[in-house]
């Protein structure tokens, strides 16, 4: 279903983000940034931004150059899109559990 195609790609979308993350000196553990990505139909990233920041600088910086180290991601599995906005949260405490 389209729900489970959806949730599968973010999944996918999450683990790439994550893993050029590198989340020096977050001096907060369960600090939380949000982040909204804008993929285009063939993978292109068209916008990767902060919309919620965790009140962490260090943390922020470090999720920001995260999002500028990806230009391009798998394309869309909904072919009938242009283009599909996702949400991903970073927390150290994920981070770390990942590695």
């Amino acid at each position: 279903s389209g729900s489970v195609a959806y949730a599968s790609y973010k999944d996918a979308l999450g683990s790439l983000y994550y893993d050029a993350w590198t989340p020096e000196g977050a001096g907060n553990d369960e600090a939380n940034t949000f982040v909204r990505i804008t993929v285009a139909s063939d993978g292109t990233v068209i916008d990767a931004r902060i919309i919620t920041p965790s009140g962490d600088e260090r943390m922020d910086n470090s999720v920001r150059r995260a999002l500028q180290r990806i230009t391009s991601v798998p394309p869309l599995l909904d072919k009938s899109k242009i283009q599909q906005d996702f949400t991903i949260m970073f927390t150290p405490k994920v981070k770390r559990m990942l590695e």
